[in-house]
């Protein structure tokens, strides 16, 4: 099992873990080997979906998300982000 694990990596999004590790035990254990598992998301990029997979992360904080009013800025390094960051 830990081969399979290995083989896909670096998974891009927990759907990919999901359906590769999917095929070799039943969905209960899919959900349990989630909790081991690092998928790096891009927040400024991601889709509903895959910010969905956060826990935590709410239909309605995706709503509000896309509602604000407060202009949103990407960075492209820590260095931009003022000091009190």
């Amino acid at each position: 099992m830990v081969g399979e694990l290995i083989e896909y990596l670096p998974y891009t999004a927990i759907a990919q873990f999901r359906k590769e590790i999917g095929k070799y035990v039943d969905d209960k254990e899919v959900a349990r080997l989630e909790q081991y598992v690092y998928v790096p998301i891009n927040l400024n990029s991601a889709s509903d979906g895959t910010l969905l997979s956060i826990p935590g992360i709410t239909p309605q904080a995706l709503y509000e998300r896309s509602k604000s009013t407060v202009p949103t800025r990407t960075f492209r390094s820590s260095a931009q982000r003022s000091p009190g960051m």
